[in-house]
């Protein structure tokens, strides 16, 4: 409750044209979005070994959807990227 960190839960899509929904909390309330905990979300989904995430995701939020591609590099690292709206 200290310093604030965020929470995000995967949730079934219920917006048309979502893969998945993110919903995103503090200790507090729920806020519309953050990125650090959308990058964290997908990262323990890929160390669990979840193989059935795409690579290209549409992700419902509450300021909208987003588009995230994720990748593994040559060394195994963790990619990550986030398009988000003007």
């Amino acid at each position: 409750a200290e310093v604030s960190l965020e929470s995000a839960f995967v949730l079934p899509p219920t917006q048309a044209g979502a893969d998945v929904r993110l919903r995103y909390f503090t200790s507090a309330s729920e806020v519309p979005l953050c990125g650090h905990a959308t990058v964290a979300a997908f990262a323990a989904q890929v160390q669990r070994g979840d193989q059935t995430l795409p690579t290209n995701l549409n992700v419902q939020t509450n300021v909208g959807l987003l588009r995230v591609e994720l990748a593994q590099s040559a060394e195994s690292t963790f990619l990550c990227t986030i398009h988000q709206n003007p």
